[in-house]
This record gives structure tokens, C-alpha cells and sequence, in this order.
């Protein structure tokens, strides 16, 4: 045999041996992955048999211990939503394994998650299932996912789609516009193009997300859709109520325009959206509509009235535009010479000055400002006497200062913050417990800090 015999057929064993050694890694390798799935697979399910509906511990617990599997857990996690069973088990995902497995996989990425809960969301049958994913996309995603949440809440056919799944498409829209700042631009041109039924979820998502840009949209669609002005109004309500005043005119004045409508409906919503938004610019209208005769509209206007001026005054309309006309002058006459005596002045002059602004809640925004510039670096003392008077005031524009008092060493400071914070959290949030008494607690306006 020639020697190019001898060298092709080496040639050839040689890729025999070659071949035959890279098929047995490869099988290697494709065994070592299906054995670290199972293991993987194994520890799921043991995690998720520990969880007891009745014991919200054991869900914590297991949670954690599920989010320290990593990546290797997400098609286990996702296989365990869509078939409704802990792997390997014929034991249901009941609700408290189910959210441990979402809070388990909002912990991944979105570049990890994408694909894969795409994938089952697209072949998902169950409403429950696809609920399940939508709200996972909700906790991961951003902007981009927007339009394809969108078809999950779209009707087909004129049906009706399932209550669970409009509940998640919401949740998931309203996580992502508030984790994306950019998303209100996209969430405002998709309530241009979809669907009623769409648009009106993407109406009560922005309301939840709760920020000037969200707002902005809310207020930029009333007149759009005529029919949906009063839905629009309500949620514009909801949504004020949850941010510190002022509000931009480009949100605040597209709800004004209402007061002079022709139909009562309009009229009521707006003046209880104005109310939520303290809007204090609107205060000389609301008077004028207590002479309008409506009695609903009396009992509205007088009732934004006494909310946005923190005033209890009678439904009266001459005894509020004589009220208005003082509080006016005393804006421009007194205020400024108030607001010097803040920097500078004796502790007797600071405390008379804030005495004298805590009984204009009408500026309460303008006092806010002028307390928190001028004493935050003064003695505790003054500062209980700044946060006893935002809460007389109600003003929440002050929150950011009480928040900080709320923190401060001086016991007797701290407490009267926490109280004023607590004026302004919704009903049911008890007043923090009274600070034990200490040697300080009758200190003087010239005491330290």
C-alpha cells in the first residue's frame, strides 16, 4: 500500500475516533444538562410542596429559596403556571404557591423572561393561566410590552373578556407605567387605537400609576371620546388625591373648563376632581356656583369649598366672597412681612409669625414653602411648632420636611411629624403612639436641637 493510502486511511480512523469522542461528549453533555434539570425540577417541587396556604411564613420563605435557583428554575416555574400542577405532583398551584412562583420569576430579567413567557402566554387555553402571565410581564417588562398586553384585554367577536384577565392586563399596565417613566407616551397612543374596553383599562392603569405625566394623559383625552368624559373625571379624581398640589395647569385647567357645562353629571365630577386636586385657583368659581340654585350642585361646590380651603364655612355665598376678598388682602399685605420675620428673628417673632400663617389655610401651599425654607436648620423647638402648623394647615406640600422631622433625634419633634404625617394617610393608618416623657419635653423656642 502506497504511503497516500496509508495517510487517508489514518485520515479516516483518525475521524472516527474524532467523531465517535465528540458524539460522547455531546451525550455527555445533553445527560449532565437533563440531570441538572431534574435536580432543578426536584428542588421546585420541593419548595413548592412546602408552601401552606395557611401559613403566609412558609410562602416567604419558600420564595426566597426559589429565587436563589436562578435562571435554571424559569422553565419549571412557567411549566408549574401553565399546567396548574407542582411539578412531578399531582398537587395543585393553588394561590399562595402560584404568587411564590411569580415573585420567584419577577426576579429574573426581562431579556431571561421575555421569550419564554411570550411562548406560554401564546398557547395558554386558561384565563387563569394567561392572567398569571400577564401579571408576571406586568412585574418584568416595560413600554415595549405594552401593545401586547393590550390584545390580552382586547374582546374578540363582541365577547366579553374574562374578569380575571382585564384585573391582571390592569395590574400588569399599571406596574410598568410606573417602573417606565417613558410609558405614558406609549400608553397615550394606545388609548387612541384600541378598543373601548382597552382603552378604558388603559384610563384606570394611569390612574393607578399616579404621576404628573399619567395625569397629563388623562387630562389630554377629556373631550376626545364625549362618552368617556365622566369616567375620565373619575379617574382624574382618584389619581389626584394620591399626589402633593399643586398640579400643572395643563391637567388642572382641562377639568375647569367642566364647571361651566350645561349637564349637572359633568359639573358634580369636576368640582369633586378640583376638590382632590386642592385646586385653590378655582375657589372664586366654586363660590359662584353656590348662587347657581342646583341644590346637588350647592351641596358639591360647598363641599370642595370647605375641602380645599380646610374653612368651615356655611353654604353661604356672600359670607365666602367676603372671606375670600380678606384672604386675598391679607396675601398681598401681610404674608411677605410674615415670611421676613421666618430668617433672622427672635424665636418670639419666628413662633408669632407661625402662629399668625396657621390661620390662612387658603395659602397653605405658599406658608408650606416659606416654614420649611426658613427652618430647617433652626432649633427642634421651632420645628414642632412648623409641624404643628402644616397640620392645621393640611398641607401635604410639606410632607417631604415632616418626613425628615419625622426622623430627628428630639423625641417630642419627631412625634408631632409622625402625627402630621398621619393627618394626611388614608382612614384606618392609626397615629403613632405617644413618645414617653422626657426632661426636653417643655423645651423653650430658644432651646437646641
Amino acid at each position: 500500500m502506497g504511503l497516500p493510502a496509508v495517510f487517508a486511511l489514518g485520515f479516516l480512523v483518525f475521524n472516527d475516533v474524532s467523531g465517535s469522542a465528540f458524539d460522547q461528549a455531546a451525550a455527555r453533555v445533553e445527560v449532565d444538562h437533563a440531570k441538572g434539570a431534574s435536580e432543578v425540577a426536584a428542588k421546585v417541587r420541593t419548595m413548592l410542596l412546602a408552601i401552606r396556604a395557611d401559613e403566609p411564613e412558609s410562602r416567604e420563605v419558600q420564595a426566597s429559596r426559589l429565587v436563589g435557583l436562578g435562571t435554571a428554575a424559569i422553565p419549571v416555574l412557567l411549566e408549574a403556571l401553565g399546567s396548574g400542577l407542582v411539578p412531578a405532583s399531582p398537587e395543585a398551584m393553588d394561590e399562595a404557591r402560584e404568587a411564590a412562583a411569580i415573585r420567584a420569576l419577577s426576579h429574573r430579567s426581562r431579556a431571561e423572561l421575555l421569550q419564554p413567557a411570550t411562548a406560554l402566554l401564546d398557547r395558554s387555553t386558561r384565563a387563569h393561566t394567561s392572567a398569571l402571565v400577564v401579571r408576571l410581564l406586568g412585574a418584568v417588562g416595560d413600554r415595549r410590552e405594552l401593545a401586547r398586553l393590550c390584545r390580552t384585554a382586547r374582546p374578540v367577536s363582541g365577547e366579553i373578556v374574562d374578569g380575571e384577565l382585564t384585573d391582571a392586563f390592569e395590574a400588569a399596565a399599571t406596574g410598568i407605567l410606573t417602573r417606565d417613566v417613558t410609558a405614558w407616551t406609549t400608553a397615550h397612543g394606545l388609548v387612541r387605537s384600541e378598543q373601548d374596553a382597552v382603552r378604558w383599562s388603559l384610563f384606570r392603569a394611569l390612574a393607578n400609576a399616579a404621576s404628573e405625566p399619567t395625569l397629563a394623559v388623562l387630562a389630554a383625552e377629556l373631550g376626545v371620546h364625549p362618552d368617556d368624559d365622566v369616567f375620565l373625571l373619575e379617574q382624574l379624581t382618584q389619581a389626584s388625591a394620591a399626589l402633593p398640589p399643586p398640579l400643572p395647569g395643563s391637567i388642572v385647567a382641562p377639568v375647569r373648563l367642566y364647571l361651566e357645562s350645561e349637564q349637572q353629571p359633568f359639573v358634580e365630577k369636576a368640582i369633586r376632581c378640583l376638590a382632590a386636586m386642592e385646586d385653590t385657583e378655582s375657589v372664586e368659581e366654586l363660590i359662584r356656583l353656590l348662587r347657581k340654585g342646583e341644590p346637588e350642585i350647592v351641596r358639591t361646590a360647598h363641599a370642595a369649598l370647605v375641602s380645599i380651603t380646610n374653612v368651615g364655612l356655611l353654604p353661604d355665598a356672600e359670607r365666602w366672597e367676603r372671606w375670600y376678598t380678606e384672604e386675598c388682602a391679607w396675601f398681598r399685605d401681610d404674608f411677605p412681612g410674615l415670611a421676613q420675620n421666618l430668617s433672622g428673628g427672635s424665636a418670639v417673632v419666628v413662633v408669632q409669625a407661625i402662629s399668625r400663617m396657621a390661620a390662612h389655610p387658603l395659602y397653605r401651599r405658599e406658608i408650606a414653602e416659606a416654614l420649611t425654607l426658613a427652618l430647617e436648620r433652626e432649633p427642634a423647638a421651632l420645628r414642632w411648632m412648623a409641624c404643628s402648623a402644616l397640620q392645621q394647615l393640611r398641607a401635604k406640600a410639606a410632607i417631604p420636611f415632616l418626613e425628615r422631622c419625622a426622623e430627628d433625634p428630639d423625641p417630642r419633634l419627631a412625634l408631632e411629624a409622625r402625627r402630621a404625617l398621619a393627618s394626611f394617610a388614608p382612614p384606618g393608618i392609626a397615629e403613632p403612639a405617644p413618645a414617653p416623657p422626657s426632661d426636653d419635653t417643655q423645651a423653650d423656642p430658644d432651646s437646641g436641637r
